[in-house]
């Protein structure tokens, strides 16, 4: 069994792993865990597909990473102290980037995932740069209770990043998780995400949502 399949990653997650390894090459985003992390769970840059334009998953990704990077420090300049990753598979963001005093990292992922990773970033000597609090939970079940039982404050604003994540779902299962992901947001919390079509958006606004859509060329120009 490959070391992918032993921890739970999925297609999905491995190529935004390969994504971050790209992106820490070319200059894009510093993440020096990226590829030893990427290695661990079994993957080769030598087989990952490396597309070069507009329409290329893994670089859409690649700028995707430096999007979210910045998403996540203007929530965090703007006050909000409380951060949870959806799905978070190989993100190392709760060890490498600054987060201001205070900041509450919660990490979701199935239990191996998030064992494998913990396991992993210790071997490499990597701590955490805020407080990390890993959440293993199969994001089909209740995952809002384990969140609250890790410590969540569903009182506070929250920025929560669903990276890669919503088009692996049926829109059932997306209108599922989005719902529970409403139901623990205090006024100003942020939510940013991948999202294909124009339905995804229509529902979150008439959930009360404010929403900004940035086009995938418009990341492509963003990142040079």
């Amino acid at each position: 069994m490959s070391n992918q399949l032993a921890a739970g990653f999925g297609a999905t997650a491995m190529m935004v792993a390969a994504a971050r390894v790209n992106a820490t090459a070319s200059g894009l985003v510093n993440d020096p865990f990226a590829e030893p992390l990427f290695r661990a769970a079994g993957g080769s840059r030598d087989v990952e597909p490396a597309d070069s334009g507009p329409d290329g998953t893994t670089d859409l990704f690649a700028v995707g990473t430096k999007f979210f990077d910045d998403f996540l420090g203007d929530a965090g300049r703007s006050g909000i102290r409380q951060v949870v990753i959806l799905a978070s598979g190989l993100d190392t963001r709760a060890y490498r980037l600054w987060w201001p005093g205070g900041t509450t990292v919660y990490e979701l992922d199935k239990p191996r995932a998030i064992e494998f990773k913990t396991q992993t970033m210790r071997g490499l000597g990597a701590t955490p740069t805020a407080h990390r609090r890993a959440v293993g939970v199969d994001l089909g079940h209740d995952w809002p209770a384990a969140l609250r039982q890790a410590g969540f404050d569903a009182a506070e604003p929250t920025v929560w990043i669903a990276e890669g994540l919503l088009g692996t779902l049926t829109p059932p299962v997306q209108d599922r998780l989005l719902a529970g992901v409403t139901a623990l947001c205090a006024p100003v919390s942020r939510v940013g995400a991948y999202c294909e079509g124009c339905d995804a958006e229509r529902d979150r606004q008439a959930d009360g949502w404010a929403t900004v859509t940035t086009q995938a060329a418009d990341l492509f120009a963003a990142g040079g």
